[in-house]
């Protein structure tokens, strides 16, 4: 559902979130390789450490989930129509949100 239009501040849609919500992607935390991506796309982490990966499509439908502590952790997705996804990683009560373009 999202927001109502208040002035010059649009309905997101179903990616609204507080400021609060979501912490700022660390680049040394995570790197998503590569992107964009054709076949299979490589999550690092600098630390393992358990985390869930869930792949949503543009309007926030959950495509994919995975649960891991892997280093390295491969998403193969050569059966998805090419678009832009979101990528949600939760560690603890820290969220992270990526967008990847699939090709």
């Amino acid at each position: 559902m999202g927001l109502a239009f208040n002035g010059n501040a649009p309905d997101m849609g179903c990616f609204e979130f507080g400021s609060s919500d979501i912490d700022n992607l660390s680049i040394s935390a995570y790197q998503f390789t590569p992107n964009p991506v054709h076949n299979q796309l490589f999550i690092k982490q600098e630390q393992p450490q358990y985390i869930c990966i869930k792949l949503m499509d543009n309007c926030g439908r959950k495509i994919l989930q995975l649960q891991t502590g892997q280093k390295i952790i491969p998403v193969k997705i050569d059966n998805l129509p090419s678009g832009i996804y979101h990528i949600l990683i939760t560690k603890q009560e820290h969220l992270y949100l990526q967008k990847i373009n699939i090709l």
